[in-house]
Parts: structure tokens; C-alpha cells; sequence
């Protein structure tokens, strides 16, 4: 079985005893990451706008200046939302909203587990429906530089590719060629069903995929790779489906 897969989230509410409250649970979630507590709508509309990134938002309904709707409809693009709701009417609203996931104070340890896993399993849902029935294989060949040779290698033949500053090292069962192309280029030509990329530093051939141990891949002829956590649940989600 993968790993449960890990998750950022972000906290508004302006009561700040219910937020230190919340915030002390969703710390005893191990697969969970709090990145942002904000007390109030602009806070959390400031974090999105400068750049900020979370899987899922924890709202309270009834934060002061906060419309039920509208400013959770924006909010709702950038993040799985769920509302913290403190009295029923704040539930009925937030349930106008589709697919948002209501909780109702005070909220129990199993009780947020159980919201997650939904969560966990909707997100897995939409990345499958997008993923085509069947992957296509190639059997073609990259036409790689190296130094100033043009040289073909057999899509088949490479084990991984590595990331070397602006260059990269394609790595064969019999060789290891440093080409003068950066990682981002070389896998714009690879086939998606049989590369898959790991780690910000490396692209594996899964056909010499042999096993997988903690965070890292093994590989043909003993070679061993890192799995990077940005990578490792797309790479997981990638084999479930295959």
C-alpha cells in the first residue's frame, strides 16, 4: 500500500480562540501542513494573490466581513474548501456551494480524518478521470548532442535521465551520455507512459522500474533515485493507474 499522501492547508478565522484551538488539531495530523492562519477574508485573499499555495482552506463561516458566497466562491478556485461552521445557517450556506465540505464546531480528531480522506479520495478521482484509458508506447528513438556528435539512443535503452546544471546526463544500461539539452527540453520528446519524472533532478524509464522502498526508486544494474515529495504522488497516482 503508497503512503497516505500529504496535504497543505490554510486556516481562516477570525476568532482567534477557535483558530488556536483548530490549529492545535490540525497539528496532530502527521499528513497535514498548516502554511498560512489568517484572522480575517483580506489575509487570505492577500496570501492567494502573493503567490500562496494550500490544498485544502479551512474557513470559519462566520469570520467578520466574510460573504458566505462570494468570497468563498474565489476562494473555492484556489484551494478544496471546507467550512468551519459554527451555527446551522452557516452550514446551509456553504453547502449552496457544490462539492464544499462542511464541519461543524467543535470538530472531533476522527471526525477531521474522515473529511480528509474524502478529500484525499476526490482529488485521486479527478486525476484518474483525466488520465486516457490507454497510455501510448513508443518504441522511437532520441537524437541527442553530445559534444559534437548528433547521436540516437533507443527510447527502450535509457534507465534515467538526470538534471546536471544546464545540461543533462542520459543514462543508459551500457553508457552515460552528458548531452547539451536541460531536463525540461529532453522530457517535452519523452513518451508520458514510459518516463516519469520523480524528482526535480531526475526522469526514470519505468520498464526498469524493479522496486520502490520508502522515498526512493530502484532501478536496472542496482541504481538507486530519490523520490521528491512534489513528485511522489502524481509518480504513485501513475503507477495505481498502470
Amino acid at each position: 500500500m503508497f503512503p497516505a499522501s500529504s496535504l497543505t492547508c490554510a486556516l481562516l478565522d477570525g476568532n482567534d480562540l477557535q483558530r488556536t484551538a483548530f490549529t492545535q488539531l490540525l497539528q496532530q495530523l502527521d499528513n497535514l501542513t498548516l502554511v498560512a492562519s489568517c484572522a480575517t477574508a483580506e489575509e487570505a485573499l492577500a496570501f492567494y494573490r502573493q503567490g500562496g499555495q494550500a490544498d485544502i482552506l479551512f474557513v470559519a463561516a462566520d469570520t467578520a466581513g466574510l460573504n458566505v458566497l462570494d468570497t468563498l466562491t474565489l476562494l473555492r478556485s484556489q484551494s478544496e474548501l471546507i467550512v468551519l461552521a459554527s451555527q446551522e445557517q452557516h452550514a446551509t450556506q456553504a453547502l449552496a456551494l457544490p462539492a464544499v465540505f462542511s464541519l461543524q464546531y467543535p470538530v472531533s480528531l476522527a471526525l477531521l480524518r474522515q473529511v480528509l480522506q474524502r478529500v484525499r479520495e476526490q482529488q485521486l478521482a479527478a486525476v484518474l478521470a483525466a488520465v486516457p484509458e490507454q497510455i501510448p508506447r513508443y518504441t522511437a528513438a532520441l537524437f541527442v548532442k553530445s559534444g559534437s556528435r548528433l547521436l540516437r539512443v533507443d527510447m527502450a535503452d535509457i534507465v534515467y535521465i538526470e538534471a546536471v546544471d544546464d545540461y543533462a546526463s542520459v543514462v543508459t544500461e551500457r553508457q552515460k551520455l552528458l548531452v547539451s539539452s536541460n531536463l525540461k527540453l529532453l522530457a517535452a520528446q519523452l513518451p508520458m507512459g514510459q518516463f516519469q519524472r520523480i524528482h526535480r533532478s531526475y526522469i526514470v524509464n519505468v520498464d526498469h522500474l524493479v522496486s520502490i522502498e520508502e522515498n526512493t526508486v530502484g532501478l536496472t544494474k542496482g541504481i538507486r533515485l530519490p523520490i521528491g515529495k512534489s513528485y511522489r504522488d502524481s509518480f504513485y497516482r501513475y503507477l495505481i493507474r498502470v
